[in-house]
């Protein structure tokens, strides 16, 4: 049962490993929505768990002043999970029956409703979370007395959490405009080209970048 991973009281491998159960039930549950209408009412409470558990988190990795990188790992794999999840809900194409969306009424189910409601506002903040903690970890990098054990210390977990927030501000800033997003864009692709020194996996992501880039998509699928 997913309600029984919480605990506030653990080390910090510990909430690695439950945020990896996280992923796990988004997994399971992205694979039975297609087929399984049901699954859809039971996301809410997914969902919920998701945040109650990145709340635990992220209050026992700012409980040291001194710099502690070890919750990084946990915090970013929970918010990974999210974004699993919650993309299933951020279109507006009903999930229940055949793929689509249907201009008719009742074409969505009140829970699909409620879920894209709470996604497109979930999936949002978590992006800026994300931001917030790059914007955290970015001045160290940019230190000449930076040593690459500093790199190391950062979970390579981090990666797939800041691909899908930099994803998800190119998909704001397509919608809404560049401007509004353009230093969150910056800021992001500066932190996975710095990683990219230890861990090849953020040249990765950030050559994938060019797909979610509005500007240069075209180019980018020729």
């Amino acid at each position: 049962m997913v309600s029984t991973i919480i605990d506030s009281d653990s080390s910090p491998f510990a909430q690695l490993c439950r945020a990896a159960m996280l992923v796990e039930f988004a997994i399971k549950a992205t694979w039975a929505l297609p087929t399984d209408h049901s699954a859809i009412s039971k996301c809410p409470a997914l969902v919920d768990q998701m945040c109650d558990f990145m709340f635990v988190v992220d209050r026992e990795g700012s409980g040291d002043k001194q710099a502690d990188y070890s919750w990084i790992g946990s915090q970013a794999l929970a918010r990974s999970a999210a974004f699993v999840l919650l993309d299933f809900f951020a279109c507006p194409e009903k999930l229940s029956g055949q793929a689509g969306y249907v201009m008719s009424p009742g074409a969505k189910s009140e829970d699909e409703v409620c879920m894209t409601n709470r996604a497109m506002v979930m999936t949002k903040e978590l992006a800026y979370q994300t931001h917030s903690l790059v914007q955290k970890l970015i001045p160290s990098m940019d230190t000449d007395e930076l040593s690459s054990s500093y790199f190391s210390q950062i979970s390579p977990h981090i990666l797939d959490l800041v691909y899908s927030a930099l994803a998800t501000f190119y998909w704001f800033a397509a919608e809404e405009g560049n401007g509004a997003y353009q230093h969150h864009i910056y800021d992001m692709r500066q932190f996975l080209g710095s990683m990219g020194s230890r861990w090849r996996l953020a040249n990765e992501y950030l050559g994938l970048v060019g797909y979610h880039d509005s500007n240069n998509r075209a180019e980018f699928l020729t």
